[in-house]
């Protein structure tokens, strides 16, 4: 492949992701994200980024995209979190890099007890939660087909100290409710 087929397949990439964040219909954007699912690209994680920023930060965005999605919101959050692949290994290892923290920031949300989004659940029923078992999933695949292993040291024994954390309250949840 040359170069430029390269750079233009990067930015066709680009305009798709684009309208990920830039369109409000949960349809477009689910069809976008299916159809770009098996690309892997450093650039996908980037333009992402914000989208992803509103579902795992504490903001008022979350319970409009919960509410927005409904039942759904366990597919795009796992298309979302799909572009954390071994392809952005590099950025990850990076001191600035502003991935990292929304990488450590899913793992809590998808690892955590009832595996759902943490929004203010009350207002907000149990089944359009749902949980997040699927972006669990594929959080999963991607440390086990090489992310895992591309990490530095320093990011692995956060990872590892992320899913022990949260496995603990796991554990002391089911104590508690003994």
């Amino acid at each position: 492949m040359t170069l430029y087929a390269c750079r233009y397949k990067i930015r066709v990439l680009c305009y798709l992701l684009s309208h990920v964040d830039a369109t409000s219909s949960p349809d477009a954007q689910l069809a976008i994200l299916r159809s770009i699912r098996d690309v892997s690209d450093q650039v996908k994680a980037q333009i992402l980024l914000p989208v992803m920023q509103m579902l795992v930060q504490d903001s008022p965005s979350k319970e409009k995209l919960a509410a927005r999605y409904g039942s759904r919101l366990e597919e795009f959050t796992s298309l979302l979190l799909s572009s954390f692949d071994q392809s952005i290994s590099d950025s990850l290892n990076e001191p600035d890099c502003n991935l990292w923290p929304i990488f450590i920031l899913s793992l809590e949300h998808c690892f955590r007890s009832g595996g759902s989004l943490t929004v203010d659940e009350s207002s907000i029923s149990d089944d359009v939660l749902g949980s997040l078992l699927l972006p669990r999933d594929t959080l999963v695949d991607s440390l086990k087909r090489g992310l895992f292993a591309s990490l530095s040291l320093e990011h692995k024994l956060e990872v590892c100290n992320v899913v022990l954390k949260m496995a603990i309250q796991d554990l002391r949840m089911v104590r508690d409710q003994l």
